[in-house]
């Protein structure tokens, strides 16, 4: 419905005394005429050549939510941050709040899930045009969405619409410093969520993670920690290749999923539902009915050796996947990984110490080097300090020659890709698949 230019000026506190009907705001200056309010910095002058009304980028969520009727007050929108478990929180909503009877859709890396269609997404967090599409489109179809919220999201305005019912923080570790260039500045991104709350929302933090615990600070009376030292306490029992048992406030569950690190995850998911009143009790059986997620500790048998893809790209995730693998294994655990380029360097050195010294056999391989000569990326690791390591530049061979290492019984480990699609290297981007291409070699 179009709405007087006086009117949306007056929402934001500015005034104009010209005279038009405006039919769009946008922050795409390419979808602008002069029917339009461009909110934005960097496309002024392209969006003033199409006679756009123009205003700065900091009256954007407020302008889309007056123009488009606040579009988030129409669901009940949950946002999940953090370094690591991003997606398996979301996947993990998704499917319980489905089966509670909810209807949602879940955006998020690699793939958007809208009811029981999947779309493939290139950012964990799409950009705010895109997400104004969605949140239009769905009005009065679904009841939730579910989505990731990276730092970058953050700080490029993704979300600038957006106020969430519920943000989760599943971690902060050092991660994207190349685009934070400190942690302090990504930890600071990162806390800005807070700021998208809805007036009656609630945060879920994991209490055990030092870095999260400066939120309480400011968010006190908001803040719901869970965790072995939370609030909505856990407790980790038994954590097998194949199944987890824990309780959440005294309520006992069973998981046919991998990792201790999982069980962290779903303590997030149902410190979620429980405050959305939702009994515990209601989902001890739902919580044996969840599928893993592909690509995340995602663990199958081929040729009687167990094969573990996992998305693990920080030094933390890598350890948390490593150690735990370790833990299990009967025999030897061989890991196949790599480092992506044109990304934070700092962290490739502690990549290549954690899994030199956790596994038995390394083979140090592409992952997505970009525009990055693969040499200097294998220069950073200082590969020199081990023993244990192979170089094989092609993914495909790296993954080949696991294979031909291992015997029975030993744990081969996929890290870094999870279940993407494509290896970007020297500047092309080809079709690939870690599952795909290991279940290849069982073929010969």
């Amino acid at each position: 419905m179009p709405r007087q230019l006086k009117e949306c000026l007056q929402a934001i506190g500015l005034d104009s005394e010209e005279q038009r009907l405006i039919y769009n705001v946008s922050h795409d200056s390419r979808e602008c005429d002069e029917n339009s309010i461009y909110a934005g910095d960097r496309y002024r002058e392209d969006a003033l050549a199409r006679k756009a009304y123009v205003v700065e980028e900091k009256y954007l969520g407020e302008l889309l939510r007056f123009f488009y009727d606040d579009p988030s007050a129409h669901y009940f929108v949950i946002g999940v941050t953090g370094t690591n478990g991003k997606t398996s929180v979301t996947h993990f909503l998704k499917q319980m709040l489905t089966m509670l009877g909810y209807r949602c859709i879940r955006l998020g890396t690699q793939v958007n899930e809208f009811e029981e269609k999947l779309v493939e997404s290139d950012n964990t967090t799409m950009n705010v045009m895109d997400n104004l599409k969605v949140f239009l489109k769905y009005r009065d179809k679904i009841d939730c969405i579910i989505m990731e919220a990276s730092s970058h999201a953050i700080e490029e305005n993704r979300l600038a619409f957006i106020r969430f019912d519920r943000i989760i923080y599943t971690n902060i570790t050092p991660e994207h410093l190349d685009y934070h260039l400190t942690f302090t500045h990504y930890q600071y991104s990162k806390f800005k969520l807070r700021f998208y709350l809805k007036q009656k929302g609630k945060i879920l933090l994991h209490y055990d993670q030092l870095n999260l615990r400066r939120m309480i600070q400011f968010e006190r009376e908001r803040v719901i920690p869970y965790g072995i030292k939370g609030r909505f306490q856990l407790r980790k029992q038994v954590s097998s290749l194949h199944e987890c048992h824990f309780s959440a406030q005294g309520v006992d569950f069973v998981a046919y999923l991998a990792g201790e690190h999982t069980i962290m995850n779903l303590g997030a998911v149902l410190a979620c539902l429980k405050s959305m009143d939702i009994e515990l009790e209601r989902c001890v059986p739902l919580i044996s009915r969840l599928r893993p997620v592909d690509g995340r500790m995602e663990i199958f048998e081929l040729a009687l050796r167990s094969i573990v893809i996992d998305y693990a790209h920080t030094p933390d995730s890598l350890a948390a996947v490593c150690m735990f693998l370790k833990k299990h294994a009967e025999k030897r655990l061989i890991c196949v990984f790599g480092c992506g380029g044109e990304r934070d360097h700092k962290k490739r050195a502690p990549m290549a110490l954690i899994a030199a010294s956790v596994c038995d056999e390394v083979i140090v391989t592409e992952d997505n080097s970009r525009n990055e000569p693969f040499e200097d990326i294998v220069k950073d690791m200082r590969l020199e300090r081990f023993r244990n390591v192979t170089v094989i530049e092609k993914r495909e061979e790296a993954v080949r020659k696991a294979f031909v290492l291992s015997k029975f019984n030993d744990i081969i480990l996929l890290a870094g890709k999870g279940n993407e699609q494509f290896l970007i290297a020297k500047g092309v981007k080809t079709p690939y698949n870690d599952k795909a291409c290991i279940c290849q070699c069982e073929r010969g």
